[in-house]
């Protein structure tokens, strides 16, 4: 299993030609797996706006979304040349990023940043996007600052559905990463058979596909659990953080499990999740 085609959503602020550039290093490390930059240009009028003219709005917005096209595109082939595939798409944004994910093995995403300038996105664009598309996405943290090479991924494992998924989706990533821990936390709250201790399942699987983890087995103290993986995934010295993204009810897109909505707010670290 491999990546051969990356879908990466280019932003218009500030983060955009570092998240290109590293969509574009990522894409070369899979032998030169072919990447695509998406642009979500959003033209309908909100509410929000008041009550102008619906036309003479709509237009403008679609002014302004060519505009921001334009520059986007021009950072986007700065940093990958003119070989890679470009995509500029209107609509519901969660709703055409997921159209658009579902043509490639891997999408990657930015976190929100709520101290940015206002956004055309909406503030859970990244975890409605990941509960609907079907594919994984590698959620980049804010700032920039993310590593070239791998030294140690950390694995958060609870023998879930969503965790299965998480960890065969990261396959690629885990066999390029020289350390990979499985994290189990709470081991004693969780449905394990007699004989094979927590996390034995995942080891069993990697190790036959060639990655030969550690497992670390962590009682709960009782904090919240997404704080407790990011507090543990920083002080393992983790640069990737691999988790199922977890949703409730019907509506799961405004119904986000906690320890998902925890780690994807305050995250440092890049973080491959899958539904």
């Amino acid at each position: 299993m491999s990546y051969r085609s990356i879908l990466v959503h280019v932003p218009d602020g500030a983060d955009a030609a570092e998240r290109v550039r590293y969509a574009a290093r990522l894409a070369e490390r899979y032998r030169h797996a072919r990447l695509t930059g998406l642009f979500l240009a959003v033209t309908t009028p909100s509410p929000a706006l008041g009550p102008h003219p619906v036309g003479e709005l709509q237009s403008r917005l679609a002014a302004e979304a060519e505009r921001r096209a334009g520059l986007v595109r021009t950072v986007f082939e700065q940093h990958v040349g003119k070989e890679a595939d470009w995509r500029q798409v209107d609509g519901d944004p969660v709703a055409a990023a997921c159209r658009e994910a579902r043509r490639h093995d891997l999408l990657i995403l930015g976190q929100h940043d709520g101290d940015g300038p206002r956004p055309a996105l909406p503030a859970d664009f990244v975890e409605s996007t990941v509960l609907r598309c079907g594919r994984p996405a590698l959620v980049l943290p804010c700032g920039g600052d993310w590593p070239e090479q791998l030294t140690h991924a950390l694995v958060a494992w609870d023998g879930s559905r969503e965790a299965v998924r998480a960890m065969t989706d990261a396959l690629p990533l885990l066999r390029e990463s020289p350390r990979v821990t499985l994290l189990c936390i709470d081991p004693d709250r969780s449905e394990w058979t007699a004989d094979m201790a927590p996390g034995d399942d995942a080891a069993d699987f990697l190790s036959r596909r060639g990655i030969h983890p550690i497992i670390k087995r962590v009682a709960g103290p009782g904090r919240d659990t997404g704080e407790m993986l990011l507090s543990l995934a920083t002080e393992q010295l983790a640069d990737l953080l691999v988790m199922g993204l977890y949703g409730h009810g019907r509506l799961r897109e405004r119904m986000l499990g906690g320890v998902s909505r925890t780690v994807l707010a305050t995250m440092k670290m890049p973080v491959l999740m899958s539904h």
